[in-house]
């Protein structure tokens, strides 16, 4: 079994997810007691928020390098970074890596198009919705992304930092968020990305009749199969 290298923290309360679902995953497959062989990287989500708003996007490149090389001096055999909007550097990180990156953006866009789905929408923070790795990666699987108005991207990325990273699930933002993907929903997406790791926590399978990808699960899965696999990239 290979070792995951997590860098989580981003937030706390999806990471903790993670190690479940890698751990259930990982015994539901080999059985006994076996769990799975994680290294964990916990930043302090603050910190790191102040230099990406301060410093950009580079200077977070520079520390998750630094996290990745960490991990992988002490064993680890992949990175995951656990969160969506962390996928903004993962292309450059991976060309400063000699270990793979288990992305959550190419996971994602197999279990769209195994599902048979062309045209999906994007839920995220502003950093997901308006950056191109998603739009880019799903091009690649012939996939058209969706994301909700300028004035609502600001609107869900407000909720997701103010709510949800903090463990504030209110009804009311519930149906908040179900009305953006309506709205989606009416511009052709057939399915719904929840592409913040903390979105599948308020919204539900039950709370819509769209096909939901739970993009903490789909990464969660990717990283057993890659724990389990023979070579580095058999998860893909």
């Amino acid at each position: 079994m290979k070792t995951l290298g997590l860098i989580g923290g981003t937030s706390w309360a999806s990471t903790q997810d993670y190690y479940k679902l890698i751990n259930e995953g990982i015994n539901r497959q080999l059985g006994k007691k076996h769990s799975a062989k994680i290294l964990l990287h916990s930043v302090d989500f603050e910190e790191e928020y102040q230099i990406v708003t301060n410093r950009g996007w580079d200077a977070f490149l520079d520390r998750a390098e630094y996290y990745a090389r960490n991990l992988h001096r002490i064993g680890a055999d992949g990175i995951m970074l656990c969160a969506n909007t962390l996928h903004i550097i993962a292309e450059k990180l991976q060309k400063r890596l000699e270990l793979p990156i288990i992305d959550i953006t190419e996971a994602t866009a197999k279990n769209i198009r195994a599902a048979g789905i062309q045209k999906v929408g994007l839920l995220g923070t502003k950093f997901t919705m308006q950056a191109d790795f998603y739009p880019d990666m799903l091009s690649r699987h012939d996939i058209e992304c969706l994301v909700p108005a300028e004035n609502e991207i600001h609107e869900l990325h407000e909720i997701i930092f103010s709510e949800l990273i903090a463990g504030v699930f209110k009804p009311k933002t519930r149906e908040r968020i179900l009305e953006m993907i309506r709205q989606l929903e009416h511009q052709g997406a057939r399915g719904i990305i929840l592409g913040c790791t903390e979105l599948p926590m308020i919204i539900k399978k039950e709370h819509s009749d769209l096909t939901l990808f739970d993009t903490l699960k789909i990464h969660a899965q990717a990283a057993v199969d890659f724990a389990l696999s023979e070579n580095d990239h058999s998860y893909l």
